[in-house]
């Protein structure tokens, strides 16, 4: 396990990419930024802004967590759950007026063998 960035758009001057920047090294620029967090987790947000000391807004996602299970792997399928939700959070604040720098999305899954 791990944090992985995949091209996470921080502002219009700072990209952090995986594989060349690690996000722990960008802290100055993450506090600095508007950071959403599309999920109603309060653990989440408390991870994020107590522990790793962000200042985190969280606004949940209406995405329906419907996508064919069939299709994914487990860790593919939260992966692209997480993708959908901040994709329409941010689509929603982007409507409202609001450019976040980043939107994080998240998810869980309980897997019996991940290896189907």
């Amino acid at each position: 396990g791990g944090v992985q960035a995949h091209s996470c758009r921080i502002s219009q001057h700072h990209r952090i990419t995986k594989g060349t920047t690690m996000i722990l090294d960008r802290m100055d620029v993450l506090k600095a930024a508007s950071i959403i967090l599309a999920s109603q987790s309060p653990r989440r947000v408390e991870i994020l802004n107590e522990i790793v000391g962000l200042n985190v807004r969280a606004i949940p996602s209406t995405f329906e967590e419907d996508l064919d299970k069939s299709k994914f792997t487990p860790a593919t399928y939260v992966q692209e759950t997480a993708r959908h939700k901040a994709l329409e959070v941010w689509k929603k604040l982007v409507e409202q007026g609001e450019s976040p720098d980043l939107v994080i999305g998240g998810d869980t899954v309980s897997a019996a063998d991940p290896r189907q």
